[in-house]
């Protein structure tokens, strides 16, 4: 059996997701148009759907120039978004006949009745987005792991960024504004002041503890850490029992 020199070495040529696994990547572009056409009959939705859906979480070229065109107007001030100043807008940035044109654009307008379930079919935009950039990201990992260009950890720990990135992106629709976390922090100081020598939280069963720590608070993550044998599980099956 002959076996190569290392001159004839071949890094492998990067292929397209769709020519590695012969499927176009997850998308819905009835979604996607769903989305757009509910903003154009009602703009009162455009302020919750940003907050769901990004510009980069199309698939669609020309639904990604229409969405974008339609932040740009939003931010602007304009009130009254539709199909006319949709159209306007592309128009002057040299950009409404990669956008369809003027009948694409009332098709995306007459693809939905009305925009009731406008914030549905974003949710649905945005995780087809994620299945397509996690399939991405798999796909430079086994890359990466066929042909690495460093340590083996150096992959690992790449792979980890990479999907950890995506759980990232995943939670930006769900921020809480600073003011009402001051305002819950402000309310608890408040109860405390007024509870003085009292628990204001679940009593652990232990004095000094409780003294500490003025019981076990709403919402806290409490991580409780020892090595092995040190009575963990029954520290907190007294705590369970107190409470």
């Amino acid at each position: 059996m002959s076996v190569a020199g290392k001159g004839n070495f071949r890094r492998p040529k990067q292929e397209s997701v769709e020519e590695l696994f012969g499927k176009v990547p997850p998308q819905n572009l009835d979604a996607e148009k769903a989305v757009l056409g509910g903003i154009l009959l009602d703009n009162v939705v455009i302020d919750d759907l940003v907050q769901i859906v990004k510009t980069n979480h199309f698939y669609s070229d020309k639904n990604t120039r229409i969405f974008s065109a339609i932040l740009r107007l939003h931010d602007s001030g304009v009130r009254g978004i539709d199909a006319v100043t949709v159209a306007e807008e592309l128009d002057s940035k040299g950009e409404l006949e990669e956008a369809g044109g003027v009948l694409y654009l009332h098709e995306v307008l007459e693809s939905v009745p009305h925009a009731a379930h406008a914030e549905y079919y974003a949710k649905i935009v945005r995780d087809k987005s994620v299945q397509r950039t996690l399939i991405h990201s798999c796909t430079e990992i086994i890359r990466e792991s066929y042909a690495p260009q460093g340590d083996t950890l150096d992959v690992l720990n790449k792979a980890e960024q990479s999907i950890f990135s995506i759980l990232e992106q995943q939670g930006e629709g769900d921020k809480i504004e600073i003011r009402d976390i001051l305002m819950d922090a402000f309310d608890r100081i408040h109860e405390r002041s007024q509870k003085e020598g009292m628990l204001t939280g679940l009593t652990s069963g232990f004095l000094d503890l409780d003294t500490q720590i003025n019981g076990f608070q709403p919402s806290e993550l409490i991580i409780l850490a020892a090595r092995p044998s040190m009575g963990k599980t029954a520290l907190v099956c007294n705590f369970a029992e107190a409470a």
